[in-house]
């Protein structure tokens, strides 16, 4: 993970993770990602990485979901639920939801609502995307936070 206000992975989806400052001042941390023209990607800012974000405070539980559901082992207990929810973001781990090797997210607060346009995610994307937010919320930690605007993590997602 690279630490700069200048991109360095071009030609692909990008992960970033940063500091802004609000319109009353505060600091907040936010993650996006971006396609190859620099354009926000809406489809895996509004699931993956607003599921990741909303779910900091139960990564644990949620990560030891996913790696059940990854060996195999996982039976959902209702089909017709979300294995996994906060804030109206929702995630399904099995079929008919979920393709084999993957999860499934849905934001009923945006346009990816499971009656629009639900996105699958490869486990190895979930992680990827989980250990880059992990690693900038530890940097950030370390640092004052007006320090970290206009500052930048980025990583290359596929």
């Amino acid at each position: 993970m690279e630490f700069d206000q200048h991109e360095q992975v071009t030609g692909m989806r990008r992960l970033i993770a940063e500091v802004r400052i609000m319109p009353w001042g505060a600091y907040k941390p936010v993650f996006y990602c971006v396609d190859s023209r620099g354009e926000i990607d809406e489809a895996i800012s509004s699931t993956l990485l607003d599921l990741i974000e909303a779910a900091s405070t139960n990564c644990e539980e949620l990560l030891a979901l996913i790696e059940t559901a990854e060996t195999g082992l996982y039976i959902s207990p209702n089909l017709a639920l979300p294995d996994w929810g906060v804030d109206g973001i929702h995630m399904w781990l099995t079929e008919p939801i979920a393709k084999p090797g993957c999860l499934c997210i849905t934001n009923e607060n945006s346009s990816f609502s499971m009656d629009s346009y639900p996105q699958q995610f490869t486990f190895r994307q979930f992680k990827l995307a989980l250990s880059h937010w992990r690693n900038f919320l530890g940097f950030k930690k370390n640092q004052r936070k007006s320090t970290l605007v206009g500052y930048r993590a980025i990583a290359a997602f596929e």
